[in-house]
C-alpha cells in the first residue's frame, strides 16, 4: 500500500521537479485545467494564493486552517466551478454566528450548492 501524500509533500515534489517556478506555474503543466477536487484541511493556510488556476476545481475542503480575511475568502470567486466548500474552522468562519456566516459566504459564493457539509438553501429570489 502507497503511503498518503500530504498536499505540502505534492508541492515540493512538484517544486523538485521545476526548479526555479512557483507553483502558481502548475497551470502550465496541466494542474489547473484538471483538478476537480482539492482536501487541503488542518495546513495553517492563511493565504489563498494561486487558486485562481484551479478552474475546474467543485469540491474544496479546507477546515481548520487560519484564513481570518474576506479578501482572502474572496479569491474562492474566481473558482468558476466551485459548488461544495468546507470551511469550517477557520478563524473567518469562526468570528460571527453560523446563520451569519452561512448568509455572508453564500452571498459572495452564489455558485454553492454545498458549503461546511451542508445544502445551501436559497430564497426564490435569489
Amino acid at each position: 500500500m502507497s503511503k498518503p501524500t500530504t498536499i505540502k509533500d505534492a508541492i515540493k515534489r512538484w517544486e523538485d521537479k521545476n526548479p526555479g517556478k512557483n507553483i502558481s506555474d502548475a497551470e502550465e503543466e496541466g494542474v489547473g485545467d484538471t483538478l476537480e477536487e482539492l482536501w487541503i484541511s488542518y495546513n495553517f493556510i492563511e493565504k489563498m494564493k494561486g487558486v485562481n488556476v484551479l478552474k475546474k476545481l467543485r469540491v474544496l475542503y479546507m477546515s481548520n486552517n487560519l484564513v481570518k480575511e474576506w479578501s482572502e475568502f474572496m479569491k474562492l470567486q474566481e473558482l468558476p466551478a466551485l459548488e461544495d466548500l468546507l470551511f469550517v474552522g477557520n478563524p473567518l468562519q469562526e468570528s460571527m454566528e453560523e446563520t451569519v456566516w452561512k448568509q455572508e459566504a453564500t452571498k459572495r459564493l452564489p455558485k454553492l450548492k454545498k458549503l461546511d457539509g451542508e445544502p445551501v438553501l436559497r430564497d426564490e429570489g435569489d
